[in-house]
């Protein structure tokens, strides 16, 4: 959640996108999809699991544990 917002981003195992939740009114206002690259693993999971915010940068980090990755998401 950013200090100065009321913004949480949530990263959805199951469906690869990272959603951003108005934590002030419980509404989903945006999500992004197709997060991590290439296939999913056996399942149908991506496994997006972490997700931090570099509030400076105006940065969203998010890891996939299935694909060794770590997607960058812009949060301007």
């Amino acid at each position: 959640m950013g200090d100065d917002t009321d913004l949480l981003y949530v990263a959805n195992q199951g469906d690869n996108s990272v959603s951003v939740i108005d934590a002030s009114t419980n509404t989903v206002i945006a999500t992004t999809p197709n997060v991590a690259t290439g296939p999913p693993t056996t399942g149908n999971v991506y496994g997006l699991l972490g997700v931090t915010l570099d509030q400076r940068r105006n940065l969203v980090y998010t890891s996939n544990s299935a694909k060794s990755q770590v997607t960058v998401i812009s949060s301007a």
